[in-house]
């Protein structure tokens, strides 16, 4: 998904961020063409292994929610869990059930077995850590490429002294696909 999904489901103010989330304001994501056509294929909730969520929401760090539509659960990964990161993770997996929930019945599909309010919601611990306040978005866009290449970001492919060359990675990477 995009990266402004998670603040349009949050909602952007303070008092809008109390609520569970903000359904409206964000199921046009899954109905558009333009959505289908980038992730090549008819139904992502049908026929995708992972939908990759970047959460923005304090407008200062940045995570990654994975929804794991084969083995039926919501991952968040966070390259700094420390404080309250912990409880923030459990609180942005419980968006994420909700919205997938509402999707599911507003696109008429049947509930899954278990019941999407079922699966199993996990804050990865154990991923790299950063050790620093601004390489979050490099963790989290790396967490997401493994996850994507079948990968697990648990065995630590990557360390805090590896973030300027993934930067460079990246935007190689970037300048390739724009080619």
């Amino acid at each position: 998904f995009p990266t402004n999904f998670y603040p349009n489901l949050v909602g952007r103010g303070p008092r809008e961020r109390t609520k569970t989330h903000n359904f409206d304001q964000v199921k046009r994501f899954t109905r558009t063409v333009v959505t289908r056509r980038r992730a090549s294929m008819g139904n992502i909730f049908t026929d995708a292994r992972l939908i990759l969520v970047p959460l923005h929401p304090t407008n200062a760090h940045w995570a990654l929610g994975v929804i794991d539509m084969r083995n039926q659960k919501i991952s968040y990964y966070d390259s700094m869990l420390r404080g309250n990161f912990y409880e923030n993770g459990r609180k942005h997996l419980q968006r994420l059930r909700l919205w997938l929930a509402d999707e599911w019945k507003e696109k008429g599909l049947v509930d899954p077995t278990p019941a999407i309010g079922q699966w199993p919601m996990d804050v990865v611990r154990s991923v790299p850590q950063q050790q620093n306040g601004y390489d979050c978005g490099v963790f989290s866009t790396m967490f997401g490429r493994l996850l994507a290449e079948g990968k697990d970001p648990i065995d630590r492919f990557f360390k805090q002294r590896h973030a300027t060359h993934l930067r460079y990675r990246m935007a190689l990477d970037i300048w390739k696909w724009e080619k």
